[in-house]
Parts: structure tokens; C-alpha cells; sequence
């Protein structure tokens, strides 16, 4: 049987790269033909980054049901400029400031919270999503049947 290769390309930043490592795993999971790259782009700046890439690495390797999905670690960018620092948080961003942040913590973590209450709730539609003949599980699979169907 012919593998079939996807390859990712993911921004430097965790907030796209732990999404694009969960799908990467679930393609190769949900199908033995698929294997997958993820192409990661080395930040220095990254620290929490590159500790996620090279621990998600390693597991991977470990693990013989996820030895489908590798990474192809690019080579390291040099510091950005604030522009380009801005400008790869996407358009529109704008950085929120600590007492913002500190603020927005403290209100999910009381116990009692509705956005806490709220949190709970969409983690556990999620979690239903992905499982088998969840909404997420159905359209994983739709897409990997077209996938196969159009090679």
C-alpha cells in the first residue's frame, strides 16, 4: 500500500503549532496510509517553542502509534524586529497589557466564574467532538475518504 505524505508548515508561534501537531496525529491515526512533516521554524526568542518541539519529538518517536507524524526543524531565523514580531501575530493583533491579562486570570480562575463555567463546557464539547461519530471525528474522516478518492 502506497503511503501518502501531507506535509505542515506551521508559524513560529505555540498558538498554531499544538493545533497543527493534535491534527497532524489524528490524520495519521485516523488512516495507515498517511505520514506527516511538520516543518518548525527554530526562534531563539522561542524557548517555550523549541522546548514543545523537542519534547513533542520525542514522544513521538517513542510512541510506535505516532511514528507517522516527524519534524523538519528549519533553520533558525534571527531576532525579529518589533514590526516583524507584531506583524507574525497576524493582522489585528494588539498585545494586551499585564494588569489586562492579570485581570482576565484572575476572573477564570474563580471557581464560580461564568467564563469558567463556560470553558468547562466547551472543553467537554470538544473532547465529544473528537471522539468516534463525534462532529470533528466525521469531518476528519469525510475529508481523509476525499482525500483518498481524488489520488
Amino acid at each position: 500500500m502506497k503511503k501518502l505524505h501531507l506535509f505542515f508548515i506551521s508559524t513560529p508561534g505555540i498558538g498554531n503549532l499544538v493545533p497543527l501537531v493534535e491534527f497532524a496525529q489524528l490524520v495519521t491515526q485516523h488512516h495507515p496510509r498517511f505520514t506527516a512533516t511538520i516543518l518548525t521554524i527554530t526562534v531563539p526568542e522561542r524557548p517555550i517553542v523549541n522546548a514543545y518541539i523537542n519534547s513533542r519529538g520525542a514522544s513521538l518517536a517513542a510512541d510506535r502509534h505516532l511514528h507517522d507524524v516527524n519534524f523538519l526543524h528549519l533553520p533558525p531565523v534571527g531576532p525579529l524586529s518589533p514590526d516583524e514580531y507584531q506583524s507574525s501575530l497576524g493582522e489585528g493583533s494588539d498585545l494586551v497589557s499585564a494588569e489586562e491579562l492579570e485581570k482576565g486570570l484572575g476572573s477564570l480562575m474563580k471557581g464560580d466564574s461564568e467564563v469558567r463555567r463556560k470553558v468547562k463546557e466547551m472543553q467537554e464539547k470538544s473532547r465529544r467532538s473528537l471522539m468516534e461519530n463525534g462532529s470533528s471525528y466525521k469531518s476528519l474522516k469525510s475529508l481523509i475518504d476525499e482525500l483518498l478518492v481524488n489520488i
